[in-house]
């Protein structure tokens, strides 16, 4: 996203040099690539270009989402599901299924309100269908801007959050290091309820597990320590390490 936003700024430069509007300068450079834009027009194209950034880091937040319900199975939590509660995102319903299996989300009280705030204005930009209203924007911004002083001291970015609606690049910034904030705190969250004692690796998500049966034993945990740390990005603590591995070759032999 910074190389699109520098490209961006440079494509603007070479525009004011030109002495065209946005659109016609656009036109002239789409024509030169033989990719002719017929009628293209933005009411302001610089607010428009960031908030399309916002798309992006809610998007991969679904995918990381996806990939923490995913992972909650593989952890022997099989009935872990989100619940579809209409008006709550997938974000707070993760959250909510989280504490609901012992979990404790350690969550700051201004990054629920910035992700608030900042997915309102991605959704009013990409989803027509669900009528966000202004309103609604401003009374999130409201909720937001009263952490303003701790948001600064926190992530370093100033810029951010200057005025209701208007955001620049420092707004994308904050919304993608917030997303990540949460998420750091709900994987360390996770981590506390897991009980490595009692997981085993189960062919659908090793195909080759049962190599472990022709290693000799200190290979056998060498490979679970490596395996569980490339899955989860984290080793299992030692002492939970004989208990896997028993899991596992007790589950090889049923396959």
């Amino acid at each position: 996203m910074q190389y699109v936003e520098c490209a961006i700024i440079s494509f603007e430069e070479k525009q004011k040099e030109s002495k065209l509007s946005f659109q016609e300068f656009l036109k002239s450079q789409a024509d030169k690539m033989s990719h002719p834009i017929s009628s293209l027009s933005f009411s302001d194209p610089r607010q428009m270009s960031h908030k399309m950034y916002l798309i992006f880091p809610h998007s991969c937040l679904d995918t990381f989402i996806d990939g923490v319900v995913q992972n909650m199975h593989e952890l022997s939590f099989s009935e872990f599901s989100l619940a579809d509660t209409k008006g709550v995102s997938r974000l707070e319903n993760l959250k909510t299924a989280l504490i609901r299996i012992g979990a404790q989300p350690d969550l700051d009280d201004y990054n629920m309100p910035i992700y608030k705030y900042y997915r309102l204005l991605r959704n009013k930009l990409s989803h027509d269908v669900l009528n966000v209203r202004d309103v609604e924007i401003e009374n999130a911004y409201k909720n937001v801007i009263k952490h303003k002083q701790e948001i600064d001291e926190r992530f370093k970015n100033p810029r951010a959050l200057n005025e209701v609606g208007i955001i620049d690049f420092s707004d994308y910034i904050l919304c993608t290091a917030n997303i990540k904030n949460i998420c750091d705190k709900l994987i360390i969250s996770i981590e506390s309820i897991i009980d490595w004692k009692n997981y085993t690796i189960r062919k659908e998500y090793c195909k080759e597990v049962k190599r472990i049966k022709g290693l000799n034993e200190l290979r056998q945990l060498r490979y679970i320590k490596n395996y569980i740390a490339s899955r989860f990005s984290k080793y299992p603590p030692a002492d939970a390490c004989n208990y896997i591995l028993s899991n596992t070759l007790s589950y090889i032999d049923t396959i």
